[in-house]
Protein backbone atom coordinates (compact mmCIF):
# COMPACT_ATOMS: atom_id res chain seq x y z
CA UNK A 1 0.00 0.00 0.00
CA UNK A 2 1.38 3.41 -0.94
CA UNK A 3 1.95 5.91 1.83
CA UNK A 4 0.98 9.57 1.50
CA UNK A 5 3.51 12.31 2.24
CA UNK A 6 1.80 15.09 4.14
CA UNK A 7 3.05 18.53 3.22
CA UNK A 8 5.12 20.35 5.86
CA UNK A 9 4.28 23.67 4.22
CA UNK A 10 1.15 25.78 3.97
CA UNK A 11 -0.05 28.50 1.61
CA UNK A 12 1.91 31.11 3.59
CA UNK A 13 5.28 29.35 3.22
CA UNK A 14 5.24 28.42 -0.47
CA UNK A 15 5.49 31.11 -3.13
CA UNK A 16 2.45 31.06 -5.39
CA UNK A 17 4.43 32.67 -8.22
CA UNK A 18 6.77 30.78 -10.47
CA UNK A 19 10.42 31.77 -10.53
CA UNK A 20 10.76 30.98 -14.24
CA UNK A 21 10.11 33.75 -16.74
CA UNK A 22 8.75 32.62 -20.08
CA UNK A 23 7.83 29.02 -20.78
CA UNK A 24 8.54 26.55 -17.95
CA UNK A 25 9.87 23.49 -19.74
CA UNK A 26 9.72 21.17 -16.73
CA UNK A 27 7.93 17.91 -17.27
CA UNK A 28 6.71 15.59 -14.51
CA UNK A 29 8.68 12.47 -13.65
CA UNK A 30 6.03 9.75 -13.64
CA UNK A 31 8.29 6.84 -14.57
CA UNK A 32 9.07 4.23 -11.94
CA UNK A 33 12.02 2.95 -13.99
CA UNK A 34 15.74 3.48 -13.36
CA UNK A 35 17.23 6.09 -12.99
CA UNK A 36 14.08 7.99 -11.96
CA UNK A 37 13.20 5.61 -9.11
CA UNK A 38 16.50 6.48 -7.39
CA UNK A 39 15.38 10.10 -6.91
CA UNK A 40 13.14 11.02 -4.02
CA UNK A 41 11.98 13.71 -1.66
CA UNK A 42 13.24 14.25 1.86
CA UNK A 43 10.71 15.16 4.53
CA UNK A 44 12.80 18.30 5.05
CA UNK A 45 11.43 19.49 1.69
CA UNK A 46 14.51 18.87 -0.46
CA UNK A 47 15.36 16.33 -3.13
CA UNK A 48 17.76 13.43 -2.60
CA UNK A 49 19.27 10.73 -4.79
CA UNK A 50 20.21 7.16 -3.94
CA UNK A 51 23.85 6.77 -4.93
CA UNK A 52 24.48 3.47 -3.18
CA UNK A 53 22.79 0.98 -0.91
CA UNK A 54 21.29 2.99 1.96
CA UNK A 55 23.11 6.16 0.81
CA UNK A 56 21.28 9.34 -0.23
CA UNK A 57 23.04 12.39 -1.69
CA UNK A 58 21.49 15.81 -1.02
CA UNK A 59 22.49 19.41 -0.38
CA UNK A 60 23.97 20.15 3.07
CA UNK A 61 21.51 22.95 3.80
CA UNK A 62 18.70 20.40 3.52
CA UNK A 63 19.77 18.65 6.72
CA UNK A 64 21.60 21.42 8.62
CA UNK A 65 19.73 23.72 11.03
CA UNK A 66 20.48 27.28 9.84
CA UNK A 67 20.32 28.66 13.39
CA UNK A 68 22.71 26.20 15.05
CA UNK A 69 24.71 25.07 11.98
CA UNK A 70 24.31 21.52 13.32
CA UNK A 71 22.53 18.50 11.90
CA UNK A 72 18.75 18.82 12.33
CA UNK A 73 17.70 17.30 15.64
CA UNK A 74 14.52 15.62 14.43
CA UNK A 75 13.86 12.44 12.48
CA UNK A 76 13.40 12.82 8.74
CA UNK A 77 12.53 10.47 5.93
CA UNK A 78 13.46 9.74 2.32
CA UNK A 79 10.51 9.02 0.00
CA UNK A 80 11.86 7.34 -3.14
CA UNK A 81 10.20 8.04 -6.51
CA UNK A 82 7.36 10.08 -5.03
CA UNK A 83 4.64 10.69 -7.64
CA UNK A 84 1.57 12.79 -6.85
CA UNK A 85 2.60 12.75 -3.18
CA UNK A 86 2.64 8.94 -3.01
CA UNK A 87 5.46 6.43 -2.74
CA UNK A 88 5.84 2.71 -2.22
CA UNK A 89 9.37 3.06 -0.82
CA UNK A 90 10.35 5.16 2.16
CA UNK A 91 13.07 5.00 4.76
CA UNK A 92 13.95 6.80 7.97
CA UNK A 93 17.29 8.61 7.72
CA UNK A 94 19.33 7.14 10.56
CA UNK A 95 22.46 9.27 10.27
CA UNK A 96 24.08 11.86 8.05
CA UNK A 97 27.52 13.27 7.45
CA UNK A 98 29.13 15.83 5.19
CA UNK A 99 32.55 17.04 4.11
CA UNK A 100 33.78 13.81 2.53
CA UNK A 101 36.46 13.94 -0.15
CA UNK A 102 35.62 10.43 -1.37
CA UNK A 103 35.96 10.51 -5.19
CA UNK A 104 32.72 8.74 -6.06
CA UNK A 105 30.34 5.86 -5.54
CA UNK A 106 27.91 4.14 -7.86
CA UNK A 107 26.77 6.60 -10.49
CA UNK A 108 28.86 9.47 -9.11
CA UNK A 109 31.79 10.58 -11.26
CA UNK A 110 34.55 13.11 -10.75
CA UNK A 111 35.10 14.97 -14.03
CA UNK A 112 37.24 17.89 -15.12
CA UNK A 113 35.66 21.35 -15.16
CA UNK A 114 35.94 21.47 -18.97
CA UNK A 115 34.19 18.10 -19.32
CA UNK A 116 31.42 19.15 -16.94
CA UNK A 117 30.89 22.45 -18.76
CA UNK A 118 30.71 20.77 -22.17
CA UNK A 119 28.27 18.03 -21.09
CA UNK A 120 24.51 18.52 -21.21
CA UNK A 121 22.60 17.16 -18.24
CA UNK A 122 19.17 16.61 -16.78
CA UNK A 123 18.18 18.18 -13.46
CA UNK A 124 15.49 16.43 -11.42
CA UNK A 125 13.88 17.88 -8.32
CA UNK A 126 10.73 18.38 -6.28
CA UNK A 127 10.40 22.14 -6.89
CA UNK A 128 7.80 23.88 -4.72
CA UNK A 129 6.48 25.76 -7.75
CA UNK A 130 5.90 22.65 -9.90
CA UNK A 131 2.98 20.36 -9.13
CA UNK A 132 3.16 21.57 -5.51
CA UNK A 133 6.35 19.55 -5.01
CA UNK A 134 4.38 16.29 -5.01
CA UNK A 135 5.92 14.97 -8.23
CA UNK A 136 9.47 15.61 -9.37
CA UNK A 137 10.04 17.82 -12.38
CA UNK A 138 12.75 17.24 -14.94
CA UNK A 139 14.65 19.80 -17.03
CA UNK A 140 16.74 18.49 -19.90
CA UNK A 141 19.66 20.11 -21.72
CA UNK A 142 21.06 21.88 -18.67
CA UNK A 143 24.71 22.75 -18.38
CA UNK A 144 27.23 24.21 -16.01
CA UNK A 145 27.96 27.79 -16.99
CA UNK A 146 31.06 28.52 -14.92
CA UNK A 147 33.09 27.66 -11.87
CA UNK A 148 32.32 30.56 -9.50
CA UNK A 149 34.80 29.38 -6.87
CA UNK A 150 36.86 26.24 -6.43
CA UNK A 151 34.40 23.31 -6.59
CA UNK A 152 31.40 25.71 -6.68
CA UNK A 153 29.61 25.78 -10.03
CA UNK A 154 26.77 27.77 -11.55
CA UNK A 155 24.30 26.13 -13.94
CA UNK A 156 21.41 27.17 -16.17
CA UNK A 157 18.87 24.64 -14.87
CA UNK A 158 15.78 26.55 -13.73
CA UNK A 159 14.43 25.15 -10.47
CA UNK A 160 13.42 26.58 -7.10
CA UNK A 161 13.03 25.55 -3.46
CA UNK A 162 12.54 21.82 -3.06
CA UNK A 163 14.87 20.95 -5.93
CA UNK A 164 17.89 21.57 -3.69
CA UNK A 165 19.89 18.39 -3.47
CA UNK A 166 18.48 17.11 -6.75
CA UNK A 167 20.94 15.54 -9.17
CA UNK A 168 22.12 16.79 -12.50
CA UNK A 169 22.40 13.57 -14.52
CA UNK A 170 24.53 13.05 -17.59
CA UNK A 171 25.03 9.85 -19.53
CA UNK A 172 28.27 8.01 -20.23
CA UNK A 173 28.12 4.70 -22.11
CA UNK A 174 24.31 4.80 -21.83
CA UNK A 175 24.47 4.87 -18.01
CA UNK A 176 23.41 7.90 -15.94
CA UNK A 177 25.86 9.48 -13.54
CA UNK A 178 25.87 12.49 -11.26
Amino acid sequence: MASKLHSWTNENTVSQTKNVFGIDKQTPVTSKNYPWRAIGKLSTGCTGTLVGPNLVLTAAHCIIDPKTQALVNYAFFFYANMIDGNTNHQAWVSHAWWGSNYPGWLGVRKESVDTMKSTRGTLVGYSADFQQGKTAGVRVNCSLTKEAETDFYLHNCHMTRGASGGPIFAYRNNSPYI
